[in-house]
This record gives structure tokens, sequence and C-alpha cells, in this order.
């Protein structure tokens, strides 16, 4: 008898915690979020006339020449699933991946860490400062800028250049998404 008194407050406590920790406290918290960071609980989804242009915080596969690159993806930039490849630095895959970006990027020296190697979860959004620097030429001329333009092309960079407020000796960074679509509002969208 005692047996099924037990079994039958562990079941009755089960549910109880099911009830509050798997119903009542995700409503809590999303609706906190609604609340209180409405944006960022939908995604931080940028919309342009009425076109979704991305996520500021799920990198986008710029490949074209007149946009800065993000990071290279594990997972070719799919949100699902979203993982990291999982190399160590003494993988040959990854040496070999690394090799590969070099001879694309068209140095062997000089090029910054983030645009070598891809993040822990496949999906930064961001570039180092260095990393968009390095890119900068190849932008100016896949999109024939004068010497102005260039000017303010620094400009652009400088201006979305973000500081991480953990680590003061992290070098800034750079979300990729805002940066070439303050590249379009200043220059011209480019479609190909």
């Amino acid at each position: 008898m005692k047996i099924i008194k037990n079994i039958a407050q562990v079941t009755l406590f089960f549910a109880f915690m099911t009830i509050i920790t798997g119903v009542f406290y995700p409503l809590l918290i999303t609706g906190l979020a609604r609340l209180l960071f409405y944006e960022k609980s939908l995604g931080s989804l940028i919309r342009e006339n009425e076109n979704m242009r991305g996520s500021v915080l799920i990198a986008q596969n710029f490949s074209a020449d007149y946009y800065f690159w993000p990071r290279p993806s594990a997972r070719n930039f799919s949100a699902y699933p979203s993982e990291a490849s999982n190399l160590g630095p003494t993988s040959k895959k990854l040496k070999d991946l690394v090799k590969a970006r070099r001879i694309y990027l068209g140095e062997i020296i000089n090029i910054p860490e983030s645009l070598l190697t891809s993040s822990g979860s496949g999906l930064d959004p961001h570039i180092s400062f260095s990393a968009a620097n390095f890119q900068r030429s190849r932008v100016i001329k896949a999109r024939a800028l004068n010497k102005a333009q260039e000017r303010e092309l620094e400009e652009i960079i400088t201006k979305n250049l973000e500081h991480s407020w953990f680590l003061a000796q992290q070098e800034p960074y750079i979300n990729v998404l805002l940066l070439n679509l303050a590249l379009d509002h200043s220059f011209g969208r480019i479609n190909s």
C-alpha cells in the first residue's frame, strides 16, 4: 500500500513539475521577452519595402564581390541544424579547408582568422574589423568607387563597428548584414 502511495505522489509531482516547467515557465519567459525585447524576440528581422533582408542574429551567405563576405559557415549558412564543424587544430580536414580558403581569397598570408575559420555555431553574423579592412579593396573595385566614395566606405565601416562589453581586449567587430545594407543605401543596390 505504501508503494502505491509513493508511486502516486511521484506521479503527481512529475505531472505538476511538467506543467510548471513545460507550460507555465516557457509562456512566462516568452511573454516577458515579447514585452521587454519585442524586436529581438521576433528574431531581429530586417525588412525593406516588404522584403525580408535577413536577421542581424544569423549570418547570410553574401558571396558577390561587391559585398563584404561573412565568416565561413560549417553548415552552408543553414540555421537548421546549426552546429560547429568540430574540427580541432590538429585536423587535416581543417588545415585543408583553411588552405583552400587562403587560395580562394588570393593570398597566403595576412588573412584575418575570421575569414579562414567558421565560428562555433557556424552562423556568426560578425566579422572582425581587420576582416572588413581586408575585403575593402575588393568591394571598392567591384563597386567602382571613386576616392570620395572610398572615404565614405571607411566611414560606413567605422559607424558599424561594435565593441564587446565583455572582453575589453577583443578586436571590434562588424555585423555583415548591417554593413552590406549600409553599402546598398549609400552606393545603390546591385542586382546581378
